[in-house]
């Protein structure tokens, strides 16, 4: 009997161990399970970490681009810009130029004018200077030929007085003879 009860004992107790063995094992699966998850979790984690991470990357590498796009951009525009600038400053001067020799050419033209008309009054200057001349000359001779004239007309009466007075001179010699 007492031998029966230890038997029992034993075997509740061998029962029991198992019980706990098995309740141990249980567990040790269950923890093993938890840890499993627990991995597979922060793996999900890590994952979705580094998706996110490539995702702003990614989003950070567009920006950048989108910002370099749009510097290239107003680059461009500001080329553009200064082109513009610089044609139509070749305009102005190509203007000016245009007006400098416009210029030029009038001012050539009232040169040659004034000069032709210079030359004209100069020519007139001469003709007018030449008739003086002429006129002067005239005047010289016919000056001089009544000089003459007059030379002539003195010594002509002198000489017609002297031959008067001879003649008188004759005369008397003569009456006094």
């Amino acid at each position: 009997k007492e031998a029966a009860k230890r038997k029992a004992e034993r075997l509740e107790k061998k029962e029991k161990e198992k019980e706990k063995a098995l309740a141990r094992q249980k567990e040790k699966q269950k923890q093993k399970e938890l840890a499993k998850e627990k991995a597979r979790r922060e793996k999900e984690r890590r994952k979705q970490k580094e998706k996110a991470k490539a995702k702003q990357r990614e989003k950070q590498k567009a920006l950048a681009e989108k910002k370099i796009k749009e510097k290239e951009r107003q680059k461009e525009k500001a080329k553009k810009l200064k082109e513009k600038e610089k044609e139509k400053q070749k305009e102005k001067e190509k203007q000016k130029e245009k007006a400098r020799k416009q210029k030029e050419k009038e001012q050539l033209l009232k040169s040659k004018t004034k000069n032709r008309q210079k030359e004209a009054d100069e020519e007139k200057q001469k003709e007018a200077d030449k008739k003086a001349e002429t006129a002067a000359a005239i005047l010289a001779k016919v000056l001089k030929r009544r000089a003459e004239e007059a030379k002539l007309a003195t010594k002509s009466k002198k000489k017609h007085k002297k031959v008067e007075e001879e003649d008188e001179e004759d005369e008397e010699d003569e009456e006094d003879e």
